[in-house]
């Protein structure tokens, strides 16, 4: 299994050159920022879906255009692809905006590529690296130095999602 997922992220990387080439401009991609080898179920496909429509009713709320727009879901988990007429720099602020205040936008994995085929980092667009999930510790080191037990990060992912949607239903009702 793990060789297809390097081989879905390969592809995915190879997609979002060839969407640059095809529109000279910048190229959103969503992932889910699980970690592990499981990252297809019920509650993660319905975790992308909300953080997808959220991100991209911001995107249109700013007046972004969206000029090409695909969903997919590979063994990597859930994906999608925008290309946006927009500064990369801007769209990736606001793609960091949305992981930092938007109460699912911890586990969204929103990356910028440029027309020159560049991600565009945090660091570029003023933020900091992203925290561990459940320690002061950038995410990096965590992951570097295997801080935590695998179990214990989904349990606090699973948990993220689990309050986001128990208190979205209650304003439904």
């Amino acid at each position: 299994m793990q060789s297809k997922i390097l081989r879905a992220r390969e592809e995915r990387w190879n997609k979002r050159i060839n969407l640059v080439k095809r529109y000279h401009k910048p190229v959103v991609t969503i992932t889910l920022n699980i970690p592990g080898k499981e990252k297809n179920d019920k509650i993660l496909e319905r975790t992308f879906k909300e953080i997808y429509e959220l991100f991209k009713e911001i995107l249109l709320t700013k007046h972004v255009k969206i000029l090409y727009n695909e969903k997919q879901v590979t063994w990597d988990g859930p994906e999608a692809y925008m290309v946006v007429d927009i500064s990369p720099i801007s769209v990736k602020q606001i793609a960091v905006k949305f992981e930092e205040n938007n109460d699912l936008g911890r586990i969204a994995d929103i990356d910028v590529m440029n027309i020159d085929c560049k991600n565009i980092s945090r660091q570029e667009v003023g933020f900091k690296t992203r925290k561990c999930y459940l320690c002061n510790n950038t995410a990096h080191y965590c992951t570097v130095n295997k801080t935590h037990r695998q179990e214990q990060i989904l349990k606090k992912i699973y948990s993220i999602i689990s309050e986001y949607f128990e208190v979205k239903n209650a304003r439904v009702i």
